[in-house]
């Protein structure tokens, strides 16, 4: 991409009052100029634009200038001006802006980088003292039409993909902090329910999803990040979201800080992020590849005087974006904090915000460098509030370095955003923060594999801003997209009616709720169990014995100085003392069933004082050799390898303990819900129909066949219904109790297929009524192996583990919830054995101190569920193992 200068840092309310000789100039100067084609009727205006810029020439870019001529006296006024196709303006914009039009002419400008939508052909404009309610090309009092070489080369269903570019949501505490966000969860309510309006695929969000003013405060802490789940559960947005770690929430205790971050959010909602220590993570959108980089604040709250990067942090974003280089595919990169006086989000002579990441720390310094060497990326950033009509919005180029940088985006805010004062004093410090309730504002991001447009907008009214729509041209690869195979999903679109765009007034609308009602209109069954009637099959159920594991070993002789021969069935490969070594039953005799997988060989040798691992896999040949170093000593030694094969397993045995039961049906449900990852083994065992893939109807059929006692499917006999509306109010309850699970992918899998049953089960057919019941069961199953099963009872108390290497004679622990305490210095641990000691506690405490009683203590600490051990001397908890 042609590097570009910075956009124009006028404000948008400026507006470029154009000389009718200005406008005659530019109309005939310019190779792109105009004339408009009017209709006959009506017609009481003439429409220019001057195409202008390095952009000049290309598809889709807007930048220039927009002139309005009132034909005479009696046509002058007020003229609202829109992008249109060729039947009306474009659904879900703001005007592109209101004029105030005389014979003269006046004119607005288009920034550097701002887009031409999609499916705009013309640019209308009424003359009237409010917005026009019909605003058909056929009313228009003056049509432009744009020429076809400068149209947006895609349609609107062209799109690839779309996603919310959310930041500072900044949900507080009600009573802490909460008085400078006082519409934190309209906000946040509003900015989830336009993306569902748009039915975007996920949604990123650049950090400080919450206020955490108080620092270490970590009741406040997990009790915002119940507010901010509890608006997610509730919203109608039913897609995967993917949070950053911004400065809000860090604190001083850092570890402790990421693994609140990692437990509330769920990162990529699987086994593996989850237990992680860091809170950067990368995905790749699931139909073209693309790739998202999302890094993580991890030192301090303020990021001007730190450094906020780890190298190891630094160093896998390098890895990856080397990894990632001309693969065809377009690289993102979230990142909560802009810089200082450098980049998007910041005026480079005249600073509005006080701390960006300062440049005089090494790794904030790498993370500029790491933007300049890679052009083709986008980044995106938020952290100031700054306002979207502050054009502090896009950069590609650093004028002052003279060199291109990384495609910068600024993410304005959901919580509140900021002005500049209209003053001649400096911006640093003179910002408007004066939250309101109908200002919020974030991008939609739409991908068309070599263009990507990013479309800022007001999120309380769900509409976008032409002057800060931008287009880039994107990296990715212009092939048409693989062919994929459609899933149900809810068609609802935008339903905005009110074009009325929101002045600096103060004046908020009457009504401010969307909280939806929770009735299921169709749901008549009381009952919350989901288990079926048993009395209609007769299916018996497949049983094995537990096959016990076969060992195998061997023993190698080997001296040193000399080379080995076949008969040592080992042999030396290379000059520094690697062996090559094959690995049989004792018996001689190798196993062949598809089966039987070696997964870990320990290697002994004896005569020196070395002990090593060999952990590897087999797959079905056991004769497959492996390698290992041996140190180069003289002298005889013995090596001795043992194996450990599983046995002949049944199909459907995926968790491999000799029994089909449930639990093997659960461990599919967490990988098909990619929560777990399964071995090739487990896949194998896992794929009953032999189709080579691992889906629900595979959960289904082991289900079946364990014959659990409650039907996976439903009997012919039944009313399909009926149990489908009696699974819609289990789901419903449970969804409800486990609204801090909203984060998670599992989740939002549930509430999407639950939310369309209620919107449309009463249409079902019979199959229609069997196919959702079995997908939002599998769904609901998925989940409940993740967040647990509130009918069984086990979220009501939580066993935690303490241990006391500090040796103190008393141990006790403290523990609250907002105000509830079970008053200090709280209740005394049972011991266990030698230093551990255990309390079992109410589910609903979410804090915990641990003391002796006596003045010594340690937390304050957020427990991080049952069966956890924290330990005195790394000051971190874990998993408890006995």
């Amino acid at each position: 991409m042609k590097a570009r200068k910075p956009l124009s840092r006028r404000l948008l309310s400026c507006l470029v009052i154009l000389s009718v000789l200005t406008s005659a100039v530019l109309i005939s100067s310019s190779a792109f100029a105009q004339s408009s084609n009017l209709y006959s009727v009506g017609a009481s205006a003439d429409i220019t634009y001057s195409f202008t810029g390095s952009d000049s020439g290309k598809a889709g870019f807007a930048e220039g200038t927009i002139t309005v001529k009132a034909k005479d006296s009696s046509s002058t006024g007020t003229y609202y001006l829109y992008w249109a196709n060729d039947s009306k303006a474009l659904d879900g914009y703001y005007p592109i802006d209101k004029l105030s039009v005389t014979t003269s002419g006046v004119s607005t400008k288009m920034y550097t980088q701002t887009a031409i939508p999609a499916d705009a052909t013309k640019i209308i404009a009424f003359k009237a003292s409010s917005e026009p309610t019909d605003k058909s090309v056929s009313k228009a009092d003056a049509v432009y039409t744009i020429p076809q070489n400068k149209r947006f080369p895609h349609s609107s269903s062209e799109k690839r993909y779309s996603f919310g570019s959310y930041s500072d949501i900044h949900i507080a505490n009600d009573g802490y902090g909460s008085g400078k966000y006082p519409y934190d969860e309209v906000h946040w309510r509003k900015a989830l329910d336009s993306a569902a309006a748009r039915n975007v695929d996920f949604i990123v969000t650049g950090g400080d999803n919450v206020n955490n003013q108080n620092g270490d405060s970590q009741s406040n802490y997990v009790s915002e990040w119940k507010s901010y789940q509890k608006v997610l559960a509730e919203s109608d947005y039913c897609n995967p979201i993917y949070e950053s770690i911004g400065n809000h929430e860090m604190w001083t205790s850092k570890s402790t800080a990421i693994s609140a971050f990692v437990k509330a959010t769920g990162l990529l909602c699987d086994e593996e992020s989850l237990k992680s220590d860091k809170a950067y993570y990368t995905f790749d959108e699931p139909k073209t590849g693309d790739h998202f980089i999302i890094m993580a604040i991890e030192n301090n709250f303020n990021p001007k005087y730190n450094d906020e990067f780890s190298t190891t942090q630094l160093n896998w974003v390098k890895n990856l974006l080397n990894k990632y280089k001309n693969d065809g595919h377009n690289t993102y990169i979230y990142e909560h904090a802009g810089f200082w006086k450098w980049g998007v989000g910041d005026d480079e002579d005249d600073p509005y915000y006080d701390i960006p990441l300062g440049l005089d720390y090494s790794g904030n310094k790498q993370l500029q460098q790491i933007l300049y060497d890679n052009p083709n990326v986008m980044f995106f950033c938020g952290h100031t509030h700054i306002y979207f009509g502050a054009q502090f919005n896009y950069m590609d180029y650093d004028t002052k370095a003279g060199k291109a940088t990384a495609k910068m985006v600024h993410n304005s805010s959901i919580g509140g955003i900021r002005k500049p004062k209209t003053s001649s004093t400096p911006h640093l410090g003179n910002m408007d923060r004066t939250n309101r309730e109908d200002e919020t504002e974030g991008y939609f991001v739409d991908s068309y594999g070599d263009y990507i447009i990013c479309n800022g907008a007001n999120l309380y009214y769900n509409l976008v801003d032409p002057k800060t729509t931008y287009i880039v041209e994107g990296c990715g690869s212009t092939d048409p997209l693989p062919t994929t195979t459609a899933t149900t999903t809810s068609t609802t679109k935008p339903t905005t009616t009110s074009t009325t765009k929101p002045t600096t007034t103060t004046t908020k609308p009457t009504t401010t709720t969307t909280t939806k009602p929770t009735t299921t209109s169709t749901t008549t069954a009381t009952t919350t169990s989901t288990t079926k009637p048993t009395t209609t099959t007769t299916t018996s159920a497949t049983t094995t014995s537990t096959p016990k594991v076969k060992q195998y070993s061997v023993e190698y002789n080997i001296n040193s100085s000399s080379y080995l021969t076949p008969s040592n069935r080992a042999m030396l490969v290379d000059e520094n003392s690697r062996y090559q070594c094959v690995l049989s039953d004792n018996s001689g005799k190798t196993p062949s069933q598809i089966e039987e997988y070696i997964k870990t060989v320990k290697v002994v040798m004896k005569g020196v004082n070395i002990t090593s691992s060999v952990v590897t896999s087999f797959g079905s040949d056991i004769n497959k050799s492996f390698v290992i170093d041996i140190p180069k000593v003289t002298g005889n030694f013995v090596i001795t390898a043992t194996g450990k094969s599983n046995p002949l397993y049944v199909k459907g045995d995926v968790n491999m303990d000799g029994n089909l039961d449930v639990q093997d049906a659960t461990v599919v449900q967490k990988y098909v819900g990619h929560f777990k990852k399964l071995t090739d083994a487990q896949i194998a065992l896992a794929d009953l129909n032999g189709d080579g893939r691992i889906a629900i109807n595979d959960v289904t059929a082991i289900q079946k066949r364990a014959l659990v006692g409650a039907k996976t499917s439903l009997i012919a006999s039944g009313s399909s219904q009926d149990d489908l509306n009696t699974l819609m109010t289990t789901v419903k309850d449970y969804l409800s109790s486990k609204y801090t699970y909203s984060s998670y992918d599992q989740y939002m899998a549930v509430k999407k297929e639950y939310r369309y049953c209620v919107a449309n089960s009463s249409s079902f057919s019979s199959s229609d009524a069997l196919n959702h019941y079995n997908s939002l069961n599998s769904k609901f199953n998925t989940l409940k192996a993740i967040a647990g099963d509130v009918s069984g009872g086990g979220d009501t108390t939580v066993t935690v583990y303490f241990d006391n290497t500090a040796n103190w004679s008393t141990v006790k622990a403290y523990m609250w919830t907002g105000e509830t305490n079970n008053s200090w210095p709280g209740e005394s641990m049972t011991k266990v054995s030698g230093t551990i000691y255990k309390i079992t506690v109410d589910s609903g405490y979410e804090n915990i101190i641990f003391n002796n009683g006596s003045g010594s203590q340690i937390g304050n600490l957020t427990i991080p569920g049952n069966n956890q051990i924290f330990k005195y001397s790394s000051n971190s908890w874990s998993a408890y193992t006995g």
